[in-house]
């Protein structure tokens, strides 16, 4: 009688791999803090094998697809998330190799001319809800501006659109199994901080994304007041209004 065994692989070797390229009008998308129009996909197909999981490695008996973005850079110094500043002018076939498509964030298309508030709206919660939860606070909006300005991109025109409320709701978001102090305005919640005993540490923090956020209503300035139906967020509230 013969005996086989199989011995799991310690790595997912490539079978195959090929780039799709893509027609215009190109995605531009975003992740980890760099923006890039997107010119293509390339699609690298792996044997069984093991990879990395949330608890180690993990044993796969398939084939599996992953695809990366091949992007191309419209400003000339990009801060890439692995926090690599390079050189670049109109560097072609950057293939983001440690993120898969289906991870990053498309804000817009080359033949637009403005991305949409919404758009904005959308990126700026979610990011800023996970950066709360996390208690690491990285997101620049105003970054993201400048980068799709540098590809032609207008920044929206949400002072036609958009009256500022004042005052400016604060308040605690516990439908996230964390207490998070949320700043809603302007149609939209866009500022989130993890409740803290450092008073000092959230005011300033919820200041700065504040500020940031403000760069889409420039060149107008807007006076801001702040309000709370919570007991909880009273003494933040106060150290906002204290303009001194």
């Amino acid at each position: 009688m013969c005996t086989f065994v199989y011995k799991k692989l310690s790595f997912m070797p490539i079978v195959n791999s090929h780039y799709v390229p893509l027609q215009e009008p190109y995605p531009i998308i975003y992740y980890g803090g760099s923006v890039a129009m997107q010119t293509g996909t390339l699609i690298v197909v792996y044997a069984p094998g093991e990879e990395p999981g949330r608890f180690g490695n993990v044993f796969t008996s398939r084939m599996t697809t992953k695809s990366h973005p091949v992007v191309t850079y419209g400003n000339k110094y990009v801060s890439e998330p692995r926090n690599e500043w390079r050189l670049n002018m109109w560097s072609e076939g950057v293939v983001w190799d440690y993120v898969q498509l289906k991870d990053v964030f498309t804000l817009c298309f080359t033949k637009q001319t403005e991305v949409h508030y919404e758009t904005i709206d959308v990126l700026t919660t979610s990011i800023r809800l996970k950066e709360a939860v996390s208690g690491t606070y990285k997101f620049r909006l105003s970054t993201v501006l400048k980068d799709l300005e540098s590809m032609g991109i207008k920044r929206p025109d949400i002072l036609s659109q958009l009256m500022p409320a004042a005052p400016v709701q604060v308040s605690i978001n516990k439908n996230l199994a964390k207490d998070l102090v949320c700043v809603h305005g302007f149609g939209a919640m866009f500022c989130c901080v993890r409740l803290s005993d450092n008073l000092e540490e959230m005011v300033t923090e919820i200041r700065r994304q504040i500020a940031d956020y403000l760069m889409l209503l420039k060149p107008k300035e807007i006076e801001l007041t702040f309000a709370t139906e919570y007991p909880e967020c009273q003494d933040i509230v106060d150290a906002l209004n204290n303009k001194s």
